[in-house]
């Protein structure tokens, strides 16, 4: 049986495929009002007649993972590198080891406690303002905050696409 969300709420019954119990893998035990139910996919092939074979457009999933979307800009005209694209992060970053090639000031008062994808928390060593960045035929001046040791060797997140007024358009091709 499924529940109502709130008490209050009435379940809407004609949208849900009968669900039945299925083993549940949980830390701690599950909300009084949690709602169970099999794996769509699995429910759809239950639905499909002996000798029946899928329907690809009713079968659209995820993959379990896609590439990285980057750039490869020039950097204070002085080297290429490539850089990656996250519009989930509030900062534009950049390595340490980068950052020392290009050798540029930077303001150690300002400083960031990062919590990192793996959950560690670096402290950045400062922000360099208005570091240039050329990228097909424009240039785009960013304050970039310098970290020890991350993943990557620049993150372009938000303010670059703030700037830029970016348009991201995502395909299954992976272009």
């Amino acid at each position: 049986m499924i529940l109502p969300l709130y008490p209050d709420e009435q379940p809407l019954m004609e949208n849900f495929v009968e669900a039945k119990l299925t083993e549940a893998f949980l830390v701690g035990s599950a909300p009084s009002k949690a709602i169970y139910t099999e794996d769509p996919i699995e429910q759809y092939y239950h639905t499909l007649h002996p000798g029946e074979t899928p329907d690809q457009e009713k079968l659209t999933v995820a993959a379990e993972s896609c590439a990285l979307r980057s750039i490869v800009p020039i950097i204070d005209n002085s080297f290429k590198v490539e850089c990656i694209l996250d519009p989930g992060c509030q900062i534009i970053t950049m390595s340490k080891e980068v950052y020392h090639k290009l050798a540029l000031p930077y303001d150690p008062s300002i400083t960031l406690n990062m919590q990192l994808a793996n959950r560690t928390i670096d402290q950045s060593l400062g922000l360099a303002r208005n570091m240039p960045f050329h990228i097909a035929g424009i240039t785009v001046y960013m304050q970039v905050h310098v970290l020890r040791n991350p993943a990557y060797n620049v993150l372009f997140s938000q303010p670059f696409d703030v700037l830029t007024e970016s348009v991201i358009r995502n395909y299954c091709n992976e272009d």
